[in-house]
């Protein structure tokens, strides 16, 4: 895939006799003109990983008021709690937080390793995430979700995060490590959700010992980019290839085949059909799936 005019042809390889039907398109509910659907609208996910870096139950979190809102420009898409497992919707869009263990699996013990959380369908474009909790430095990060579904991974123990803010001035040093000396052995529980961090219900050593580690924290975001939103086909020079292959198009479009969101296509050949794939531009990817109702699934492995 170095020019957008190879054409990957014998890709798919398959001896049609009543014809194809690609992903979301079941023959009882192909429309019944030639007119293609609109192409589906460009959606991604963003998943966050926030590492704890202090051993910290569930119920601290809670506590602490540990949360994560999702921005696009000034606007607030929604908000949710970042401390137990639970799925629903950030907003209008699906969420999904999970409370993991350090093998990555979920968390049984309530003594998470970290938490994640997950939201889909966000349409493509730049977003902002902010964490914020009672005694935490708030944490906001910009997300590039314009062409790839976007994974960032931040820590409680590093400059991201960062557990011991106590006095809200964006750090953790000297100050707040003597706010929280200041406070051990308080029997005032008011204190609890903002000093005691370990959550064991008082104010020691323990959670000293947290901010202390924490003071003068360095460290940054971890981003990396997952699936393309949308990949870069040519869809007119494929679409001119299939036709001089005898190929028609007879419901949907290969835009709909080539999205997640897509209604899929059905293509109709007497005989053997080759689908070829124009890129745009070079790409470099580690697979492609291509999934029929019938057939199954076609992976192409480092293209």
């Amino acid at each position: 895939m170095k020019t957008h005019s190879r054409l990957l042809s014998g890709l798919l390889a398959l001896l049609l006799v009543f014809g194809l039907i690609l992903p979301g398109m079941p023959a009882s509910a192909q429309p019944d003109g030639p007119e293609a659907p609109n192409p589906p609208a460009v959606t991604g996910s963003l998943t966050m990983a926030l590492r704890l870096d202090y051993a910290q139950p569930l119920e601290a979190l809670t506590d602490h008021q540990v949360k994560a809102a999702l921005y696009q420009g000034d606007e607030m898409l929604g908000e949710v709690p970042l401390s137990a497992t639970a799925q629903g919707l950030m907003g209008e869009y699906p969420a999904q937080i999970t409370a993991k263990n350090s093998d990555g699996g979920e968390d049984a013990t309530g003594w998470p390793k970290y938490m994640e959380l997950t939201v889909d369908s966000l349409p493509a474009g730049y977003y902002t995430l902010e964490l914020t909790g009672l005694g935490y430095r708030t944490c906001t990060q910009t997300v590039d979700l314009t062409t790839h579904a976007a994974y960032l991974a931040l820590g409680t123990g590093d400059g991201t995060f960062t557990l011991g803010d106590l006095d809200g001035d964006g750090q953790v040093d000297a100050g707040d490590r003597d706010m929280l000396a200041a406070k051990l052995g308080a029997e005032d529980e008011s204190l609890l959700p903002t000093y005691d961090f370990n959550g064991d219900g008082q104010i020691n050593v323990v959670d000293l010992a947290y901010v202390n580690a924490s003071v003068d924290a360095a460290g940054e975001a971890v981003f990396a980019q997952g699936a393309m939103l949308e990949p870069p086909v040519d869809y007119a020079d494929a679409e001119t290839a299939l036709a001089g292959a005898g190929v028609t198009v007879e419901s949907g479009s290969l835009a709909e085949v080539f999205s997640a969101q897509g209604a899929g296509a059905a293509l109709r050949a007497e005989g053997e059909l080759s689908l070829p794939i124009p890129f745009t531009q070079p790409t470099e990817m580690s697979q492609m799936a291509i999934v029929t109702p019938s057939w199954g699934a076609w992976r192409l492995a480092r293209l």
